[in-house]
């Protein structure tokens, strides 16, 4: 007739203290674990820790949406860093992004906001794209953005394609070349063709070469009546610009 004892039997007892040690040793050990030098110190290890814990958030407010009716629905997987998508996204090259994943492969820059430029199936912004890919101008050696012309085997700057000797542009008449640079067609003659020895204008095309000089035909040809020397002269023909 004796009332249950309101204290527990002892092996009841000692087997709530043992419990008791073994969770008081399991989270010391934690603990002591999480303090550590090289956890502490180690960036990496805090990134993805951080990164863990954003994923846990996101995924229980997945879950509590979804308790109260609201489902959410996961949009496919980043190409970058391979967890599914739920809210906002990119799409683009193919595949899609969480928009701050989907950033220039040169400097970073997240490209969700401003357009972007693909080599090789990889995003670049608009300033490292043609840093690294345009055409350079044979003039100033800079990228070229726009338009592009290309002439004596280089690549130009329409504005900055002008004659070497007065900086002009080329007109109708286009222009000629020496010495693998460009030249309007006055500044050419002026420079270089060889000067008539009757009225000493530039010989621009077919020429004579005769009596140690050059003439254009009309010249030469007035210079040889009032001398009257038909038989002194050897007539050759040529093209100054053939040259």
């Amino acid at each position: 007739g004796h009332s249950p004892s309101l204290t527990p039997p002892p092996l009841t007892q000692k087997q709530s203290a043992k419990k008791k040690t073994e969770d008081g040793r399991l989270e010391q050990k934690d603990s002591n674990r999480s303090s550590s030098p090289a956890s502490s110190n180690s960036k990496p290890s805090t990134q993805r820790q951080n990164t863990d814990s954003i994923d846990d958030l996101l995924g229980g407010l997945s879950s509590d949406l979804e308790k109260i009716g609201v489902h959410t629905t996961a949009k496919g997987h980043c190409a970058a860093c391979n967890k599914c998508i739920v809210g906002k996204m990119i799409t683009a090259l193919g595949e899609v992004w969480h928009p701050e994943h989907f950033v220039c492969v040169a400097c970073k820059m997240e490209l969700s906001t401003s357009g972007f430029f693909e080599r090789e199936g990889q995003p670049y912004c608009d300033k490292d794209y043609h840093r690294l890919f345009s055409p350079r101008c044979a003039y100033c050696k800079g990228a070229i953005m726009q338009n592009i012309l290309t002439a004596l085997d280089q690549t130009w700057h329409p504005e900055h394609f002008f004659c070497t000797h007065c900086g002009d542009l080329f007109g109708p008449d286009g222009f000629l070349e020496k010495d693998g640079k460009p030249y309007c067609c006055k500044d050419f003659y002026h420079l270089f063709a060889p000067k008539c020895s009757g009225c000493g204008e530039s010989v621009k095309e077919n020429y004579l070469t005769a009596a140690n000089g050059t003439w254009h035909p009309e010249c030469f040809v007035c210079a040889v009546s009032l001398k009257h020397r038909p038989h002194t002269w050897l007539r050759l023909t040529h093209n100054l610009e053939n040259e």
